[in-house]
């Protein structure tokens, strides 16, 4: 053989060897620069079985009633558990303040201004045809309105 071809033979197996590091090898063990996206996982799903349905669905059913909307609601809420911060939560009702409340022996009154004039009002009266009183505290008196459904609470 030549040493030409010898020199040729050489430099084409160097060429290929710079090429096929630099396609196989170069830039694997760096980070690239360019931020990557994350690929989303597709969650691991099993089959539920029959059983295994129906004992969720016993965990979280709720007895639901049947509703009648041509009849009147009852609207019941543990009156103990109304205090200062849960009635501070509730919207103020800014008509009127609250100014006290009297209990005697057999009358009980709640007394209301409007900034210029105080009222006596019964806890079983509506205010204005509109607010049902429906639970009077020593700080504040939690109203329904009667149009809305809101509650209210008088200070």
């Amino acid at each position: 053989m030549n040493k030409r071809i010898v020199v040729l033979l050489i430099l084409l197996v160097c060429i290929w060897g710079v090429a096929i590091y630099f396609l196989f090898f170069y830039g694997k063990g760096a980070k690239s620069p360019v931020a990557q996206t994350p690929q989303q996982i597709l969650p691991l799903r099993r089959k539920l079985s029959v059983d295994d349905i129906k004992k969720i669905s016993n965990a979280f059913s709720t007895n639901i009633e049947k509703v009648d909307l041509f009849e009147p609601y009852a609207l019941n809420f543990d009156r103990e558990k109304l205090n200062m911060n849960m009635l501070s939560s509730i919207e103020p009702l800014s008509d009127y303040k609250f100014s006290g409340y009297i209990k005697g022996e057999t009358d009980r009154f709640i007394l209301l201004s409007d900034g210029a004039r105080t009222y006596t009002k019964s806890p079983d009266d509506v205010l204005d045809n509109r607010y049902l009183i429906l639970h009077v505290t020593s700080f504040a008196v939690a109203v329904l309105d009667l149009q809305t459904g809101n509650l209210y609470t008088i200070r």
